[in-house]
């Protein structure tokens, strides 16, 4: 199971919207969750005029390709981490959950701080680059390169080291 963050959504649905991820990932099995709290945040934070009619949250969400499910804020991260954002606060909640019951999950965070934090609470992390790893090595991305450049050239923000790293 893979707990999105906000940043993954905007990468996937804005930045490189012609791969249709998200669409990939429900055919090779995943199961994608996000909380209330990250499809608000992503409404925020994301450029409408990048919205696609035919590939886009809402309709994910209508067809169940990403299952919204609610998460409560754990109080730790309402008191000691009251700096992350409402997302990643809520994916690393429904983490905590899922710890507890033993369940297979991955929080997908691209953020360095909450994936510091998440990581020193013992969480399954990976960014969202690491979810397009997943793909390449099933080798459903064809062109890699080309993918690399084309989060280079967009507004993502992630080093050059760790795309590098996927395109080794």
């Amino acid at each position: 199971m893979k707990l999105m963050d906000t940043s993954s959504l905007i990468l996937f649905f804005e930045h490189i919207p012609e791969y249709e991820f998200i669409i990939t990932f429900s055919e090779t099995g995943e199961i994608m969750v996000i909380t209330p709290q990250v499809e608000e945040e992503y409404y925020i934070k994301s450029d409408p005029s990048k919205f696609n009619e035919n590939y886009n949250l809402e309709k994910i969400i209508n067809n169940e390709i990403i299952i919204k499910k609610d998460s409560k804020i754990n109080s730790l991260f309402e008191n000691r981490y009251f700096f992350l954002g409402k997302g990643e606060k809520s994916i690393m909640s429904l983490a905590l959950k899922y710890k507890e019951q033993s369940l297979d999950y991955y929080c997908v965070l691209d953020d360095k701080d909450a994936r510091k934090i998440a990581f020193k609470l013992g969480l399954n992390v990976k960014g969202s680059i690491g979810l397009l790893l997943i793909l390449k090595e099933k080798g459903l991305i064809e062109k890699p390169k080309e993918l690399i450049e084309k989060i280079r050239q967009s507004e993502f923000r992630i080093s050059d080291k760790i795309l590098e790293e996927f395109n080794a």
